[in-house]
Protein backbone atom coordinates (compact mmCIF):
# COMPACT_ATOMS: atom_id res chain seq x y z
CA UNK A 1 0.00 0.00 0.00
CA UNK A 2 1.15 3.53 -0.61
CA UNK A 3 1.57 6.05 2.17
CA UNK A 4 -2.10 7.00 2.08
CA UNK A 5 -4.79 4.68 0.78
CA UNK A 6 -8.43 4.34 1.64
CA UNK A 7 -9.53 0.70 1.44
CA UNK A 8 -13.21 -0.04 2.02
CA UNK A 9 -13.57 -2.68 4.75
CA UNK A 10 -17.25 -2.20 5.53
CA UNK A 11 -20.35 -0.85 3.89
CA UNK A 12 -20.71 2.94 3.90
CA UNK A 13 -22.07 4.57 7.03
CA UNK A 14 -25.81 4.11 7.44
CA UNK A 15 -27.91 7.24 7.27
CA UNK A 16 -29.49 8.03 10.61
CA UNK A 17 -33.25 8.38 10.83
CA UNK A 18 -35.03 11.74 10.99
CA UNK A 19 -32.60 13.37 8.55
CA UNK A 20 -29.86 13.42 11.19
CA UNK A 21 -26.30 13.45 9.94
CA UNK A 22 -24.97 9.93 9.36
CA UNK A 23 -22.29 8.70 11.72
CA UNK A 24 -18.75 9.12 10.49
CA UNK A 25 -17.31 5.63 10.21
CA UNK A 26 -13.95 6.71 8.79
CA UNK A 27 -10.88 6.00 10.88
CA UNK A 28 -7.41 7.36 10.18
CA UNK A 29 -4.18 5.84 11.47
CA UNK A 30 -0.70 7.26 11.02
CA UNK A 31 2.49 5.47 12.02
CA UNK A 32 5.05 7.83 13.52
CA UNK A 33 7.76 5.23 12.88
CA UNK A 34 7.12 4.54 9.19
CA UNK A 35 5.20 7.68 8.24
CA UNK A 36 2.54 5.52 6.59
CA UNK A 37 -1.05 6.66 6.91
CA UNK A 38 -4.28 4.85 6.17
CA UNK A 39 -7.94 5.81 6.33
CA UNK A 40 -10.63 3.14 6.32
CA UNK A 41 -14.30 2.64 7.05
CA UNK A 42 -15.50 0.54 9.99
CA UNK A 43 -19.17 0.09 10.86
CA UNK A 44 -19.71 0.03 14.63
CA UNK A 45 -23.45 0.54 14.28
CA UNK A 46 -25.51 3.69 14.18
CA UNK A 47 -27.33 3.05 17.47
CA UNK A 48 -26.84 1.18 20.71
CA UNK A 49 -29.23 -1.50 19.50
CA UNK A 50 -27.31 -1.94 16.25
CA UNK A 51 -23.95 -2.06 18.08
CA UNK A 52 -25.30 -4.80 20.37
CA UNK A 53 -26.61 -6.69 17.33
CA UNK A 54 -23.21 -6.44 15.61
CA UNK A 55 -20.95 -7.25 18.56
CA UNK A 56 -23.00 -8.48 21.50
CA UNK A 57 -24.05 -6.85 24.75
CA UNK A 58 -20.97 -7.89 26.75
CA UNK A 59 -18.53 -6.44 24.22
CA UNK A 60 -20.43 -3.17 23.93
CA UNK A 61 -20.68 -2.82 27.72
CA UNK A 62 -17.04 -3.70 28.45
CA UNK A 63 -15.80 -1.29 25.76
CA UNK A 64 -18.08 1.44 27.11
CA UNK A 65 -16.82 0.88 30.65
CA UNK A 66 -13.19 0.95 29.50
CA UNK A 67 -13.63 4.22 27.62
CA UNK A 68 -15.59 6.04 30.33
CA UNK A 69 -13.01 4.91 32.90
CA UNK A 70 -10.30 6.57 30.81
CA UNK A 71 -12.41 9.73 30.40
CA UNK A 72 -13.18 10.12 34.12
CA UNK A 73 -9.52 9.42 34.99
CA UNK A 74 -8.53 12.18 32.57
CA UNK A 75 -10.99 14.64 34.13
CA UNK A 76 -9.75 13.88 37.65
CA UNK A 77 -6.09 13.93 36.56
CA UNK A 78 -6.66 17.37 35.04
CA UNK A 79 -7.82 18.67 38.44
CA UNK A 80 -4.78 17.14 40.17
CA UNK A 81 -2.36 18.38 37.49
CA UNK A 82 -3.60 21.93 38.03
CA UNK A 83 -2.84 21.65 41.75
CA UNK A 84 -6.41 20.94 42.81
CA UNK A 85 -7.12 19.38 46.17
CA UNK A 86 -8.01 15.74 46.68
CA UNK A 87 -11.47 16.97 47.68
CA UNK A 88 -11.84 18.82 44.37
CA UNK A 89 -10.67 15.71 42.50
CA UNK A 90 -13.18 13.56 44.40
CA UNK A 91 -15.96 16.05 43.60
CA UNK A 92 -15.02 15.97 39.92
CA UNK A 93 -15.11 12.17 39.98
CA UNK A 94 -18.50 12.10 41.72
CA UNK A 95 -20.08 14.68 39.41
CA UNK A 96 -18.55 13.49 36.13
CA UNK A 97 -20.93 12.09 33.52
CA UNK A 98 -20.13 10.89 30.02
CA UNK A 99 -21.16 13.17 27.19
CA UNK A 100 -21.66 12.81 23.47
CA UNK A 101 -18.31 12.49 21.72
CA UNK A 102 -18.03 14.23 18.40
CA UNK A 103 -15.02 14.14 16.14
CA UNK A 104 -14.22 17.63 14.93
CA UNK A 105 -12.41 16.57 11.80
CA UNK A 106 -10.27 19.67 12.21
CA UNK A 107 -6.73 19.21 10.97
CA UNK A 108 -4.02 18.94 13.58
CA UNK A 109 -2.16 22.18 14.13
CA UNK A 110 1.46 22.41 13.09
CA UNK A 111 3.38 23.81 16.10
CA UNK A 112 6.02 25.45 13.89
CA UNK A 113 3.35 27.25 11.87
CA UNK A 114 1.65 28.35 15.10
CA UNK A 115 4.89 29.85 16.44
CA UNK A 116 5.58 31.62 13.14
CA UNK A 117 2.02 32.96 13.08
CA UNK A 118 2.53 34.18 16.65
CA UNK A 119 5.72 35.99 15.64
CA UNK A 120 3.93 37.59 12.69
CA UNK A 121 1.01 38.62 14.91
CA UNK A 122 3.35 39.97 17.57
CA UNK A 123 2.17 37.55 20.24
CA UNK A 124 5.48 35.65 20.43
CA UNK A 125 8.57 37.51 21.58
CA UNK A 126 11.27 37.30 18.87
CA UNK A 127 13.97 37.00 21.58
CA UNK A 128 12.22 33.95 23.04
CA UNK A 129 12.02 32.51 19.53
CA UNK A 130 15.78 33.01 19.04
CA UNK A 131 16.46 31.26 22.36
CA UNK A 132 14.18 28.39 21.37
CA UNK A 133 15.88 28.00 17.98
CA UNK A 134 19.34 28.05 19.61
CA UNK A 135 18.23 25.38 22.07
CA UNK A 136 16.81 23.21 19.27
CA UNK A 137 20.00 23.59 17.22
CA UNK A 138 22.10 22.58 20.24
CA UNK A 139 19.90 19.54 20.88
CA UNK A 140 20.09 18.51 17.23
CA UNK A 141 23.90 18.88 17.21
CA UNK A 142 24.17 16.79 20.39
CA UNK A 143 21.64 14.23 19.19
Amino acid sequence: MSKKETPQTEAPAPVAENNEKALDNSISVKSKKSGNEITFEKNFGSSLKEAVELFGEEIVLTNFRAQVTIKVQSAVRSVLDKGGTLEAAATTAAEWKPGVVRRSGAPKKNPVQEVLAGVAAGTVDPNELRELLAKLEAEQAAG
